[in-house]
C-alpha cells in the first residue's frame, strides 16, 4: 500500500487531506503527517491514537533523514529535499507569524484538531 505525506496536516487544508485519507481506508501507518512545530505534531499522533485505536509515533528528524523518509514514501528527491528545508526554517521560527492570521483568513475560529481527527474517523 502506497504511503502518504501530508503537508501542514494540522492546518486546514492539511487536516482535510488527512481525513478524507482515514474516511477512504488509509491505514494511519501509511500516513506521514508533516507540520510546523512539533508540538503540533505530538498532539495530532495523540489525537490520531485516540480516535482510531492504532499506534500513532510521533518523532522529530533531522532534515537529512526527513528528506529520506519522504523520498522513501513517494516525493521525488528535489520535493522531499525542499519540503525538509522548509519544514527546518519553520522549526527555526522563520516563518513566524501572529495566532490570529488563520482566524482572519478563515473568517471564522479554526476547527480544532480533535474535531478533525473524529470526522475523518467516522466519515
Amino acid at each position: 500500500m502506497p504511503v502518504y505525506a501530508v503537508t501542514g496536516a494540522s492546518g486546514h487544508l492539511g487536516r482535510f487531506a488527512v481525513q478524507q485519507l482515514l474516511a477512504r481506508g488509509v491505514p494511519p501507518s501509511s500516513v506521514i503527517a508533516v507540520v510546523r512545530t512539533s508540538g503540533k505534531a505530538v498532539g495530532l499522533a495523540v489525537h490520531i491514537s485516540e480516535v482510531t485505536g492504532a499506534k500513532v509515533i510521533y518523532r522529530d528528524l533531522p532534515a537529512e533523514e526527513y528528506a529520506r523518509a519522504l523520498w522513501r514514501a513517494g516525493l521525488d528527491e528535489a520535493t522531499a529535499r525542499f519540503v525538509a528545508a522548509v519544514d527546518a526554517s519553520i522549526a527555526r521560527g522563520e516563518l513566524e507569524t501572529s495566532n490570529a492570521d488563520l482566524t482572519n483568513l478563515l473568517g471564522r475560529a479554526a476547527t480544532g484538531l480533535a474535531e478533525v481527527v473524529r470526522a475523518a474517523r467516522h466519515g
